[in-house]
């Protein structure tokens, strides 16, 4: 698992640009291969042309994963 967000941060991009001043380079590049990261507008537009549906399995693997833990997410 790798991490591509922190509360001190306040956002993914923030703490992926704040990554690569530490460290020369960010989970996004290393991980996904992306060479420059996207601005929060730019996320947003990305974000916003997939359909929600190919989110669905994530979201049923998450779920799933809480379930094995004993978390019951679905009464939340």
């Amino acid at each position: 698992m790798i991490e591509i967000k922190d509360n001190q941060a306040g956002n993914m991009v923030n703490y992926q640009e704040r990554m690569e001043r530490k460290h020369h380079k960010n989970n996004l590049q290393t991980q996904f291969g992306v060479v420059h990261t996207p601005k929060d507008n730019q996320m947003r537009k990305i974000i916003g042309s997939i359909p929600s549906a190919q989110f669905a399995p994530i979201f049923d693997d998450y779920l799933a994963r809480l379930g094995v833990c004993g978390t019951n997410a679905k009464s939340a």
